[in-house]
């Protein structure tokens, strides 16, 4: 009853033209109105008006949004002001600012060039719209001069009119390059390229960076060469885990191969095993052909070589091991395993078979079809695939969806 006794209030008020009071505590007068479980959530002022926000008392203009405990999430200044926040002092424009519940700024648009501090000490940032994480930790800012920043690695400098990110522990996500200048890497030294961009980990350790040279990479007592302005990902404990490689003879264990596509990708594991996407054509040691994969994994600890095949949409699956006679051996495997793209990228950082004591195969990365319910087109979901080895060496399927 009392709510539809509010409900009436405010239609009377709307179409008479009486202030309306509003969540904040202020009045206002208002055209358009919109609630949520009883609570007003959005407002379009008629005129200007005074409200309670969380820089203070400041006159709006057009439309206000309130998060269902009365604060407001959203706000359009009606003119310019400063605001001295923990950050520093900001002067903002006539664009919309929005808050997080805490009263925090989430964003705004600066109106000149502003020092603030952070995590990473002062930097000065352009007129643009700057961003936050909840209790005023800066997520996104664009750079109005180059700075220099202090990493485990060594001192690199941003560039200035390109933005920098930051995790929400406070430290330095990504940033553009401006010079070249020397890192320490568990690969030696490494000269990031001018105008490339460099990613850090939440720890402040090197995630990608895109050296202008050629670097070395020891994997499985191997070396390989990295190619030229190509990105290398790190772990964050400063291992290797992503890098492009020029096509060669490669030696795993017991595997030599040759690739013939020019160059590719490989991802190494803890355990060390390796994956190459889209490797092209290989050639196996201990075969008279080829085979063109579109995914190729190794596992030297395992005794394991496995590669697929796409046409179509189907997938095809071998899986290469040596046997007591030191005889190579192919077992074909019924596995829809994901096909490797930017958009799959992230799923391959860990490695995508697992195994059991016995080196038996207990899981895999696959996929199932899915249709989004708005434009009607198939994509491949990412599932984990877990295989039951019964003692007659039978698998049984079964899927366990990851997260979106």
């Amino acid at each position: 009853m009392k709510k539809i006794m509010l409900v009436l209030v405010l239609v009377l008020c709307v179409f008479s033209g009486f202030a309306v009071p509003l969540p904040d505590g202020s009045d206002a007068r208002i055209t358009e109105i919109r609630q949520s479980n009883g609570k007003i959530v959005y407002v379009r002022l008629k005129e200007a008006a005074t409200l309670n926000t969380p820089l203070g008392a400041l006159e709006a203009v057009e439309e206000v949004f309130f998060y269902e405990n009365g604060s407001i999430k959203s706000f359009q200044p009606a003119a310019s002001g400063e605001y001295d926040s923990p950050v520093g002092s900001l002067t903002y424009t006539t664009a919309p600012i929005s808050f997080y519940e805490s009263g925090a700024v989430e964003e705004m648009e600066l109106a000149t060039t502003t020092d603030i501090t952070g995590s990473v000490g002062r930097i000065k940032v352009a007129a643009k719209t700057i961003s936050f994480y909840d209790e005023w930790i800066p997520a996104s800012v664009e750079l109005a001069e180059d700075c220099q920043v202090k990493l485990k690695s060594g001192i690199v400098t941003a560039r200035s009119g390109y933005p920098m990110f930051f995790h929400e522990n406070g430290a330095i996500q990504s940033f553009t390059i401006s010079r070249s200048e020397p890192l320490d890497s568990s690969i030696g030294k490494i000269y990031p390229q001018e105008g490339s961009v460099m990613e850090l980990h939440h720890n402040g350790s090197l995630a990608i960076v895109s050296p202008e040279d050629i670097c070395m990479v020891t994997v499985d007592d191997c070396l390989y060469f990295t190619k030229a302005r190509s990105p290398i990902a790190f772990r964050d404990g400063g291992q290797v885990l992503r890098f492009s490689a020029e096509a060669q003879d490669f030696t795993f264990g017991k595997f030599k191969f040759t690739l013939e596509n020019g160059s590719t990708e490989m991802f190494v594991y803890d355990d060390g095993s390796v994956f190459f996407t889209n490797p092209g054509y290989v050639h196996l040691a201990g075969l008279e052909y080829r085979r063109h994969c579109n995914g190729l994994f190794v596992s030297p600890v395992h005794n394991r070589l496995i590669y697929w095949e796409e046409s179509y949409n189907d997938t095809s699956v071998y899986n290469y091991s040596y046997n007591a006679e030191e005889k190579l051996v192919s077992t074909s495997l019924n596995m829809n395993v994901l096909p490797y793209n930017s958009d799959t990228m992230k799923y391959f950082e860990n490695s995508p078979f697992a195994f059991d004591q016995e080196s038996n195969i207990v899981s895999y990365l696959g996929f199932e079809k899915r249709k989004n319910p708005e434009t009607r087109a198939t994509y491949n979901h990412p599932v984990i695939v877990k295989v039951a080895v019964k003692q007659n060496r039978v698998p049984v399927e079964l899927q366990q969806p990851l997260g979106d």
